[in-house]
């Protein structure tokens, strides 16, 4: 069942424009945006001489800093949740130690 409410030439359309006009878009349709979910750590990318993409995200957390101490459960549903979108996906990874560095 696809219940995605974004289309893949939607997608092609938003591509066309650079991050900052689309999160200005964002903030002018819902003003509820505004402050909410932007990191406030430095971002760097991992790759910067390739083009800009527009996907959708995957996200999760990690905390790594330490061996966990409890039995790490096995994540398939995760992968699997990752590997069936429907549309081009990236997935987005937060590291909540302290003093982490964020690849983008």
């Amino acid at each position: 069942m696809n219940t995605t409410l974004i289309t893949e030439s939607t997608l092609e359309v938003l591509a066309r424009f650079d991050t900052a006009p689309r999160c200005n878009a964002l903030e002018i349709l819902r003003p509820s945006y505004r402050d909410k979910g932007y990191t406030r750590r430095p971002l760097v990318a991992a790759r910067p001489g390739l083009a800009p993409v527009i996907d959708i995200a995957r996200g999760g957390s990690i905390h790594a800093e330490a061996p966990s101490q409890e039995p790490v459960p096995d994540r398939p549903s995760w992968y699997e949740y990752v590997a069936n979108a429907e549309l081009p996906t990236v997935v987005v990874i937060e590291d909540c130690d302290t003093g982490s560095l964020t690849l983008i």
